[in-house]
């Protein structure tokens, strides 16, 4: 999914696009993970009276309409970023929020050696968190 998609989304289920919510969906554009207390600090820049409550319920709406996916990430706070609608799975720096999609699912390559008690596994989700090389080198 793109920003654009998003927006026809948002007019197909009758929903506003306010400049506050064309800013907050501009932002996933550049394909990178946010949490909500980021994207509040980057919106106030633009929109002072944008509260972090305002954002929040946003990303929430925009979950709920299949246009931002979330992720917990280990520290408990939640991450967000544009749903790509494809079964995939990612690494997230959590010092950048670049995000780094995994070349395979290790589920589907069965390389999991799961006892003979699990049944038949209808949804998985694998969340891998860490500094990408750049941020570990201290090139960002």
């Amino acid at each position: 999914m793109n920003v654009r998609e998003a927006y026809k989304i948002l007019r197909d289920k009758g929903i506003k696009i306010t400049p506050q919510r064309q800013a907050l969906l501009e932002l996933f554009a550049d394909e990178k993970s946010y949490t909500a207390r980021e994207i509040a600090e980057k919106l106030r820049r633009y929109y002072p009276g944008f509260s972090y409550d305002t954002v929040y319920r946003n990303l929430k709406l925009y979950c709920r309409c299949g246009i931002l996916t979330e992720t917990m990430a280990p520290d408990g706070v939640a991450r967000f970023s544009l749903n790509t609608g494809q079964h995939r799975h990612y690494f997230t720096c959590l010092a950048c929020g670049e995000k780094v999609a995994l070349e395979s699912c290790p589920i589907e390559e069965n390389k999991f050696n799961l006892p003979g008690k699990v049944g038949t596994i209808t949804y998985h989700r694998i969340e891998l968190f860490g500094k990408c090389a750049a941020c570990e080198e201290g090139k960002k």
